[in-house]
């Protein structure tokens, strides 16, 4: 397989034909990190060179920037109400350090405070529909990444909101 990568970060006479289908499919497309991008052209049958060489081009075009993906992936999982420990994992399958952030994990709310405040939101939003609530709060709120002390408190906090209302059982 041969690929084509000409000098610049012009796209080469074969990418130029499907300069408009790659921008659209650019728009729906979230960033991906450089390891992903790597495994991805592996598994598709790439040689290493050919792979380091596409990397680094797009790298050097600003069109793979690590960062900004780590950035962008950490913010977006904090949004989804993601604990630390669970989104420390998903960043160790892209290959990344957060610890290259700046201000991490503090300024991304995810110091011990902010995650509880989080977790137990999530429970008010998304309650258990079980019989056990407090037990099955607790599993999803490991299941979202959440540690066990943070976990545990979020859910005393919230079954102390929630006793007598017939959703806690007592």
């Amino acid at each position: 397989m041969r690929m084509s990568f000409g000098t610049s970060c012009e796209p080469s006479p074969e990418g130029s034909r499907t300069q408009g289908k790659r921008k659209r499919a650019k728009e729906r497309k979230p960033d991906r990190s450089s390891k992903e991008l790597f495994d991805r052209l592996i598994t598709d049958g790439y040689t290493q060179e050919q792979i380091e060489e596409a990397i680094q081009r797009s790298i050097d075009c600003a069109l793979v920037d690590d960062t900004r993906f780590l950035e962008s992936f950490v913010r977006g999982k904090v949004t989804a109400g993601k604990g630390l420990y669970g989104l420390t994992r998903d960043l160790e399958k892209h290959g990344l350090d957060p610890s290259a952030l700046e201000g991490w994990p503090e300024s991304y709310g995810l110091d011990e405070e902010s995650q509880e405040e989080r977790a137990y939101e999530y429970l008010i939003n998304h309650p258990p529909k079980a019989k056990d609530a407090y037990a099955a709060a607790y599993r999803k709120l490991i299941s979202k990444g959440y540690s066990v002390g943070i976990a545990s408190r979020a859910c005393r906090k919230w079954s102390d909101t929630f006793k007598g209302s017939g959703l806690i059982l007592e």
